[in-house]
């Protein structure tokens, strides 16, 4: 991220995720630190770019949740058979 090198000890299937993750993280920063150069400070500017991240996460978690669908199918494949039984 920036120009500083990281090292952490992952499994090695995770490792593209992590370097994935980096390229992000590094790209919102850069986003930002063009966007808001001297108008903001850098400790600042990282946190917008941590709440964006943050916020692409929620987002993709939210899309993810397939719990309310599962419900909903299952409710209307009941009231079908339901119906269906009757006659």
């Amino acid at each position: 991220m920036y120009d500083t090198k990281i090292h952490v000890r992952v499994d090695r299937d995770d490792e593209p995720l992590y370097r994935r993750a980096a390229v992000l993280a590094t790209d919102r920063l850069n986003a930002y630190s063009t966007f808001y150069n001297g108008r903001k400070g850098k400790t600042e500017i990282d946190y917008m770019a941590l709440i964006d991240v943050g916020l692409m996460y929620e987002r993709e978690r939210f899309r993810s949740d397939s719990e309310p669908f599962v419900k909903s199918m299952k409710k209307i494949i009941a009231e079908i058979e339901k119906a269906m039984s009757e006659e």
